[in-house]
């Protein structure tokens, strides 16, 4: 029947996707506590009607060397590898976007964090993310992150 297949075909992408994953030395629960659980309330974040203002605050900084995206729906992670602390974001929902590197809609990872300002904007060595609305922060597997690259 339909439902069997899809139960099958579920279980079977289920069972590939934990293999990979386990290969790559990344648990399932750490990928769960990273991206699915809520992390504590964190106050970053500028209101949904002030992102033209920090857009403009971060095309200014910009200068056309650098790409500009606001996202939402987003988590701050703390990141510890060895000795030293990286801070990175990863947000469920790409806001606007100054390229077509990332279509609105879409979930993105920054790279390593280099500087936080005006409460929302977060610079990275090639892009600002204006953080819009209320986001969470916690601690993530460096495994999880060295995956996406």
């Amino acid at each position: 029947s339909i439902i069997t297949h899809r139960t099958e075909t579920k279980f079977i992408i289920n069972l590939l996707q934990k293999t990979f994953l386990m290969s790559k030395g990344i648990s399932i629960e750490s990928m769960v506590n990273t991206f699915y659980k809520k992390g504590e309330h964190c106050d970053y974040g500028c209101h949904p009607d002030d992102i033209d203002k920090f857009w403009d605050i971060a095309a200014d900084k910009a200068k056309f060397n650098k790409n500009v995206y606001a996202v939402k729906n987003w988590i701050w992670c703390d990141v510890s590898i060895e000795d030293n602390k990286l801070e990175v974001v990863k947000a469920d929902y790409v806001l606007r976007s100054n390229n077509r590197q990332f279509d609105v809609g879409d979930w993105v990872r920054t790279s390593p964090i280099i500087n936080f300002t005006d409460n929302c904007i977060c610079e990275t060595s090639n892009s600002f993310y204006i953080l819009v609305g209320k986001g969470t922060r916690k601690n993530a597997d460096e495994s999880i992150f060295s995956f996406f690259g």
